[in-house]
């Protein structure tokens, strides 16, 4: 009977240890968060620019209506005047509207919007003064504004900020382990944070790496969080 209650004794002490073991190899690990901000300076700046058709008599009898066909020629031409080429301007979208006066709905009539692409605050500019040039502003364009900010090497900064976030990762858990024995060893796990947040966390919007120059506009930043376990080594 001693034997069987010895045997049972060891073998509990032996899982004993064989856990504490097995949660000391899963404790050589050392976790640790990088970060990196990327702020991009947008070097495509789409402007929308709307216009609708309008009678010319308060009565809008149909043949004093001022037709959408002859109200974009306007307004293309215009646009010709700058240094925008023609391939920047795209279709955006084509509306029936019945507007709602004095308890009464007006005759129906189209609204059309224009899609163009700026690269700078010069350009921007340049095109707001030309539409006002040719009094395009007056009684033809209802909506004129900035609806997207686009780079064209965004996918490419977005790989350098990932890569950003592990060296800083990296270098935080080397600078964990320089005070003891133990050295780094191979990426167990990486998982992401937070990706691309919408904020700027680095302070300075004009902290701009992409261009040259900076196009004027607010930049679209790209940041990355990363959470990477590495192994630990004697």
């Amino acid at each position: 009977m001693k034997t069987y209650f010895s045997s049972i004794v060891f073998l509990l002490l032996s899982l004993v240890f064989v856990s504490e073991a097995l949660a000391q190899n899963q404790d050589r690990t050392i976790t640790v968060t990088g970060s990196s901000t990327v702020n991009l300076s947008p070097n495509e700046i789409i402007v929308k620019i709307s216009f609708q058709e309008y009678f010319l008599n308060k009565e809008e009898k149909p043949d004093s209506k001022v037709v959408l066909e002859i109200l974009e020629e306007k307004v293309r031409k215009a646009i010709g005047k700058t240094d925008i080429s023609k391939e920047k301007v795209t279709v955006g979208s084509v509306q029936i509207v019945q507007p709602y006066k004095n308890g009464v709905h007006q005759k129906r009539r189209l609204n059309k919007s224009l899609f163009v692409c700026v690269e700078n605050t010069q350009q921007h500019i340049n095109l707001a003064r030309t539409l006002e040039d040719n009094n395009l502003f007056d009684q033809i364009i209802t909506d004129f504004s900035v609806i997207e900010l686009r780079h064209t090497e965004k996918d490419s900064y977005l790989t350098k900020s990932r890569s950003l976030a592990y060296a800083e990762a990296l270098k935080k858990a080397k600078l964990i382990l320089s005070q003891s024995a133990q050295t780094l060893g191979k990426v167990i796990k990486i998982k992401e944070l937070n990706k691309n947040r919408a904020s700027n966390t680095s302070g300075s919007f004009y902290s701009v790496e992409s261009t040259a120059s900076n196009s004027g506009f607010s930049p679209i930043v790209i940041s990355y969080d990363l959470e990477v376990t590495f192994e630990i080594k004697d």
